[in-house]
């Protein structure tokens, strides 16, 4: 069976204790609980119950923690999808539908593009023109 991870040796269950109790946060106060349990001497089983987490995820918090400290285990912001329009398209659709180009501008919400039909207002430019 594989060795456990240490814990930073700048920390104590005390001081991570104090973290959540400060901390406005409460899934990284619930974090901070957890690997506080782990200074204390309990198992990593133990952690994983108090944090109602799997055995996995108590060891990704021991590798944020020990890596970037407390900040580390903040919630961090997932990336969303990726845009179906690389940047140089989008700048080139803000284009053809500016005010000077385009007279109803100020009634557009947005532009919309996908891979195979460019729509304005939810409705296909071809649909507008009667090409479909």
């Amino acid at each position: 069976m594989a060795r456990a991870i240490a814990l930073r040796s700048d920390f104590s269950a005390a001081d991570l204790r104090r973290l959540a109790r400060h901390s406005r946060d409460a899934a990284q106060a619930r974090r901070f609980l957890a690997l506080a349990a782990i200074y204390d001497g309990g198992t990593r089983s133990e952690a994983s119950r108090l944090g109602d987490v799997t055995l996995q995820i108590v060891r990704d918090w021991v590798v944020r923690f020990n890596a970037e400290g407390p900040a580390g285990l903040i919630d961090r912001k997932a990336p969303g999808p990726t845009p179906l329009l690389c940047s140089a398209t989008i700048w080139v659709m803000r284009r053809i539908a500016s005010p000077e180009m385009f007279p109803c501008y100020d009634l557009l919400p947005h532009l919309k593009c996908s891979p195979a039909v460019v729509t304005v207002g939810g409705r296909n430019e071809a649909d507008q023109h009667g090409d479909a």
